[in-house]
């Protein structure tokens, strides 16, 4: 399974995957879910305040592929430049 929401908070950006036990938390995977478990557990960021996200979860395969895009260009634009750039 390949599933992580990647984020843009107002000073940093990351990917945190997405275990089993994630996946049943946010049930149906929709932007609102995903969010909403984000919400539920702001501990996992460490408090960062979240200014977008894209979320995916896949079988690996490529085909079975569930994928949340950004909200915004911004965010997106963001996560690529910064994020890339300092993988860690």
């Amino acid at each position: 399974m390949n599933a992580y929401i990647d984020y843009v908070g107002k000073i940093q950006v990351g990917r945190r995957p997405l275990n089993d036990n994630d996946l049943r938390e946010i049930g149906k995977f929709t932007r609102e879910n995903v969010s909403r478990s984000l919400k539920k557990h702001p501990h996992d960021l460490h408090g960062i305040v979240l200014e977008d996200i894209h979320a995916v979860c896949g079988d690996n395969s490529g085909l079975r592929d569930m994928d949340i895009p950004w909200a915004t260009e911004r965010g997106k634009q963001i996560f690529q430049r910064v994020y890339h750039e300092h993988k860690p």
